[in-house]
């Protein structure tokens, strides 16, 4: 009986194959659709002019945050830097950080009208332009 169960969870388990030779799906497409199932999350790094007030620094703040009305968006946070003396530290004042429901969340928030008005009238406030870097879990 032992042998008939073994043989069976083997057959199992060699028949399911990562890449289905029917439609050319893979790992890849399997990764694509998975990414697009699961949140996102979307790291935006700034750095402000010198000669910004606290109180223009708030304001910015309070814009980035304003960024979780649009549909999607799970949750926007922003953080400031410490400077804890760590020379590999990214020279950057200020980091939001936006959750995405999924991955297409993320497309439709880049070309949405808030996000648009928003992100040019942050303009004026930063020294450089910002960088980004997108993650999943995986």
């Amino acid at each position: 009986m032992k042998t008939v169960v073994l043989i069976t969870i083997a057959a199992i388990l060699f028949s399911c194959d990562t890449n289905d030779k029917k439609t050319g799906a893979g790992e890849n497409q399997w990764r694509e659709e998975v990414s697009a199932k699961e949140g996102l999350e979307h790291l935006v790094f700034f750095s402000l002019k010198d000669s910004l007030e606290e109180s223009s620094i708030q304001k910015f703040k309070k814009l980035l945050l304003s960024l979780e009305r649009i549909e999607g968006v799970v949750e926007v946070e922003v953080y400031k830097k410490e400077e804890v003396g760590d020379p590999r530290a990214l020279d950057f004042d200020l980091m939001m950080s936006v959750e995405f429901g999924k991955a297409d969340d993320l497309r439709i928030y880049s070309t949405h009208p808030y996000h648009l008005a928003v992100r040019d009238s942050l303009m004026g406030f930063l020294a450089g332009p910002p960088a980004t870097f997108d993650m999943i879990r995986d």
